[in-house]
């Protein structure tokens, strides 16, 4: 029986993960919609590749529970060895818009 503290935890990543997920597609669906294809800028480009990697991200937190292993004690843990890593991989994908950032930031910069 998972505590109580498991299962906040769990339900926090979920809840924070959906709504950034929903943010970022957002902002890749107002970029891609409202502009015409051949007038996206720089900018554009860098808001593009942040909303990108955090979606993968977001969707990743938001499936904390599924796809960590049942042995690590998550609150509805359904994963294996596999699926924890491939979870891995796409938290770690998040870093890549911190660099995106540090290029936007270096673009208004110049």
């Amino acid at each position: 029986s998972p505590n109580w503290l498991s299962i906040l935890l769990t339900w926090n990543y979920r809840s924070t993960g959906m709504l950034s997920l929903m943010g970022s597609l957002l902002i890749i669906s107002s970029v891609l919609l409202c502009r015409p294809k051949n007038s996206l800028t720089t900018y554009h480009h860098l808001v593009l590749g942040i909303s990108f990697f955090d979606s993968i991200s977001s969707f990743a937190y938001m499936m904390v529970g599924t796809m960590s292993r049942y042995e690590d004690g998550f609150y509805l843990s359904r994963g294996n060895e596999t699926t924890c890593k491939i979870q891995g991989v796409m938290v770690q994908m998040g870093i890549t818009s911190m660099y995106y950032n540090m290029c936007l930031s270096i673009y208004f910069f110049l």
